[in-house]
């Protein structure tokens, strides 16, 4: 009896004790579940306050940024300075003289915009009596053009060096091709498009008689010029300035003997065709005489 007794109190006792466990295990989890929202709600207010901070911050940078872009376009880039004088030679329309005019290398697309705007309807065909009276003068009257982008090639080509320009000259034979030139000078005079301090000249003049002493750059669209004109032109420009360049699309003859130099030969498209030789040359003076000394002791060996 007395185990049996002592057996009943012990299993009551254990009950109680397990009562007392569970009772308070459930307390314990009545309480961590509050926590559990408390520690959730808290980390979703920090979420929305760290997002609300990140906004912010996007707001001020954004601010900065323009702020930085107001400050950038008062400050105007050094300019590069305008040194050569640039002549077109057989400039028909203007097209090429006023690419070298408007070129700015920090901007070069403004120029062939400004070109594809005031040439659009503007066209190189000439009358007939004109067109007679090139070929009378040893002209061509065809006609053709050297892409925006092909010039501007030769524009950007390092090895040529070309600075960019304080004087261009246009000189054109034919009376309709040069209106359509000075028709697109008074324009862009009109729109204030030409630099201050830069020259744009045009001359209706043929030009084996044209006055260019001062030039640097020489372009000619000469790919129709006939072979005595290429002649004439050759001995007229050898009496320029030393270094002059020369951009022709037809070979100079004989360049050598009038010491020029050809520099390279570039492939570029044309209006008539995707790839067209672009011969460049560089006067050198010195090897004018040279070649001349040698042509004089080889006559008088020969007289010997």
């Amino acid at each position: 009896m007395y185990f049996t007794a002592t057996k009943s109190k012990f299993l009551i006792a254990l009950l109680c004790i397990t009562s007392i466990i569970y009772c308070k295990d459930s307390i314990e989890f009545k309480k961590a579940k509050p926590q559990k929202k408390e520690i959730e709600s808290g980390s979703q207010n920090k979420i929305q306050q760290l997002e609300k901070a990140i906004e912010k911050k996007k707001k001020e940078i954004s601010a900065l940024e323009e702020e930085l872009k107001n400050l950038k376009k008062q400050i105007k880039p050094k300019a590069i300075a305008a040194t050569d004088v640039f002549y077109d030679l057989g400039s028909g329309t203007g097209k090429v003289t006023v690419h070298a005019l408007l070129y700015d290398p920090k901007d070069p697309q403004k120029a062939k915009d400004i070109l594809a705007d005031y040439y659009k309807d503007i066209r190189g065909e000439i009358p007939d009596p004109e067109r007679e009276m090139i070929t009378r003068k040893k002209g061509s009257p065809v006609y053709g053009e050297i892409l925006p982008d092909s010039f501007q090639q030769i524009l950007e080509d390092k090895d040529l060096n070309i600075k960019p320009f304080k004087k261009v000259v246009g000189i054109e034979l034919s009376p309709t091709r040069h209106h359509h030139a000075v028709t697109i000078q008074s324009k862009l005079k009109e729109n204030n498009q030409i630099p201050c301090e830069k020259v744009f000249e045009l001359k209706n003049e043929n030009i084996t008689e044209a006055d260019m002493n001062d030039a640097d750059v020489i372009f000619t669209c000469s790919t129709c010029f006939p072979d005595v004109l290429m002649e004439e032109l050759v001995e007229k420009l050898s009496k320029l300035k030393d270094g002059l360049l020369i951009l022709s699309l037809k070979e100079l003859p004989e360049p050598e003997k009038f010491g020029f130099t050809k520099l390279k030969e570039l492939k570029l498209p044309m209006t008539w065709s995707s790839g067209s030789p672009v011969h460049i040359y560089r006067l050198n003076k010195s090897n004018k005489k040279k070649i001349k000394t040698q042509e004089t002791k080889t006559e008088e060996k020969s007289e010997e």
